[in-house]
């Protein structure tokens, strides 16, 4: 049941993410059918205590991306590895229509989430051109979003304590 409740946070993220970046954007008649959101099961249990979230890393089992998501993997991850030591995508969702393009990936990372990480990601981020258009951590969670030019949102959250990392993109046309 928690996986499916992770999972369904990432489909909403890359939904969000997508809905941002084309709010502000003019839509424009294509000729390419809209493609249908995809969403792969996730490989790993989440974890559920101290015990278990100490193995949640060696016991992911990585998942082989494709499309936007294999692409922003290339940006993201190289980050996740410096902060947390490791990660492995474990579950991600890819998709493109009429307006843009989006995708929503979830990492298990080696060592558990912390609050003082967000100025590690927050950094690293703007360092590939992002700026960080809001960051915050409400109760146990954190989420930071980042825009690049005028129309590429990339968000980043969590929980504290847990393993597990949720990284949302899309970029309008």
């Amino acid at each position: 049941m928690k996986n499916n409740k992770k999972l369904i946070l990432l489909v909403v993220l890359a939904l969000l993410a997508l809905g941002i970046t084309l709010s502000g954007c003019s839509s424009k008649p294509e000729s390419k059918p809209e493609t249908e959101a995809t969403p792969t099961p996730t490989e790993t249990q989440a974890p559920e205590s101290e015990s278990t979230q100490k193995d949640a890393y060696a016991e992911a089992t990585e998942i082989p991306l494709s499309g936007d998501a294999k692409d922003i993997d290339a940006v993201v991850r190289p980050i996740l590895n410096d902060v947390y030591g490791g990660a492995k995508p474990t579950s991600f969702v890819s998709g493109s229509g009429q307006g843009g393009m989006g995708a929503g990936i979830l990492y298990v990372v080696k060592r558990t989430v912390k609050a003082e990480d967000m100025e590690a990601l927050k950094n690293a981020i703007e360092s590939k051109g992002y700026k960080v258009q809001y960051s915050g951590i409400e109760s146990d969670g954190f989420g930071i979003m980042f825009i690049k030019g005028q129309n590429e949102v990339l968000m980043i959250g969590g929980t504290i304590g847990e393993q597990e990392i949720t990284v949302g993109w899309s970029k309008g046309q």
